[in-house]
């Protein structure tokens, strides 16, 4: 409860900046930002009343000390009021709880504890990474052209590519630059919704020409 008035506002600052984008009439972009904006409102509503309610139920089960398949398949130590009021817990339950640890817990325990164990020796292999890459990044020199290369050269559609743009038909089409289609008779219009892009536009004539 204590998270759910910070989660809102961070919700609705961030939801609010996708919505304010849908003001794009770029369609891709609209449909991106309605989506995102929506997904993120969904989501605080799902935390709100699906993780949060769990949580509780979550809490209040291993209290009473259940045993169902929302929580564990293993019996969890239970927890008693003494006459005082205070908690107290079963110390035989306990030990047996800290010896079955689950397997993530295990997992990530083990984790942690090489991470520690190791941890000098990572930060100088991510320290020696860190200055070869940047050495090597240092030495690659700048494209030759704008053209992108997925493939390398000496594979036979970059090989093909080569011989195309050697044959004089191609320098003469690359020097004559850009292709320009001029119309008489029409004005530019968009007469369409740009929201649906199923939709056909209507050609506007120029009446005074």
């Amino acid at each position: 409860p204590d998270a759910a008035y910070a989660m809102l506002l961070t919700t609705v600052t961030t939801a609010a900046a996708f919505f304010a984008t849908t003001i794009c009439p770029i369609n891709a972009l609209y449909c991106f930002a309605a989506f995102c904006g929506l997904l993120i409102v969904f989501d605080y509503i799902m935390n709100i009343f699906i993780v949060f309610p769990a949580l509780c139920l979550y809490d209040k089960w291993l209290l009473e000390g259940r045993r169902n398949c929302c929580i564990t398949f293993r019996k969890k130590y239970i927890t008693r009021e003494d006459e005082s009021g205070d908690l107290e817990i079963n110390s035989e339950d306990a030990d047996e709880s800290e010896e079955k640890k689950s397997l993530i817990h295990r997992i990530l325990g083990g984790f942690y504890y090489y991470l520690h164990k190791f941890r000098w020796f990572s930060m100088a292999t991510i320290i020696a990474v860190f200055v070869v890459c940047s050495i090597v990044t240092s030495q690659f020199g700048l494209p030759d052209t704008s053209d992108v290369a997925l493939v390398p050269d000496d594979q036979h559609f970059k090989q093909n590519e080569r011989w195309v743009n050697n044959l004089l038909s191609s320098s003469l089409q690359a020097r004559a630059g850009s292709e320009a289609f001029i119309l008489w008779g029409i004005t530019p219009a968009d007469t369409g919704n740009w929201k649906d892009p199923c939709e056909s536009k209507k050609i506007v004539s120029f009446v005074s020409f």
